[in-house]
């Protein structure tokens, strides 16, 4: 905690993580895990900055508020974050809160595939069985 408490980002991921799931003794409480999730991500912690767009779609322990998810969720998959790029790749594909884009679908789920993300690949499989995304 105290590590977390003078900003190191992955003591706060960590103390988040305690929070959500209620280990090492600490009751549940998604409000300060959301908190601790923040203070990693605006210090550019991609996890985190996952982590948070995954509270903000669900409202756990923050409103929903699907703008603020996809915000979190786009700045994770810039930095290289495998899972993000492929989530953002599920939101182009669907259209779940853009635009749906297939070229958006694909540019994100090659990152991810080429990331190792099996998911990604296997949604990049589908895109080229369909003739999808320009591929």
């Amino acid at each position: 905690r105290k590590a977390a408490e003078a900003g190191d980002a992955h003591s706060q991921q960590i103390l988040a993580q305690v929070y959500s799931s209620g280990t090492c003794g600490v009751k549940v409480d998604d409000v300060e895990a959301a908190r601790w999730l923040e203070k990693a991500a605006v210090q550019e912690d991609a996890k985190c900055m996952y982590l948070l767009s995954m509270c903000y779609s669900r409202g756990k322990g923050v409103p929903e508020d699907l703008m603020k998810a996809l915000e979190w969720l786009q700045k994770s998959a810039e930095m290289g974050y495998p899972e993000a790029q492929r989530c953002l790749g599920n939101a182009y594909f669907t259209g779940d809160g853009v635009e749906q884009n297939m070229r958006g679908a694909a540019f994100w789920f090659i990152r991810a595939a080429l990331a190792g993300d099996a998911a990604a690949q296997c949604n990049l499989g589908a895109l080229y069985a369909k003739g999808l995304g320009g591929l």
